[in-house]
């Protein structure tokens, strides 16, 4: 049986993924602090690799008081790191 793949986001717990449309080897994975009530948030743009998953790019987006919005703008940015 195969083992299972995994990427750890230290100090950042995620929340959503999407697999890219393009390119069937990446996925982008929204993180943010503190449960998305206060603090940052970054997008991982994640590689699946023989070596196992490797982070290509990350979005970090600051924003002290509204990191579910933080969130939404790394997002967007991860769209585009895929077109």
């Amino acid at each position: 049986m195969a083992s299972m793949l995994e990427f750890r986001t230290p100090g950042f717990n995620p929340y959503a993924v999407k697999y890219s449309p393009y390119y069937d080897s990446r996925i982008a994975v929204a993180t943010s602090a503190n449960y998305g009530i206060v603090g940052n948030g970054r997008v991982f743009a994640l590689g699946m690799t023989a070596q196992g998953i490797q982070a290509e790019k990350t979005y970090v987006q600051r924003a002290p008081d509204r990191a579910v919005l933080a969130c939404a703008c790394a997002c967007a940015c991860a769209r585009r790191a895929y077109v």
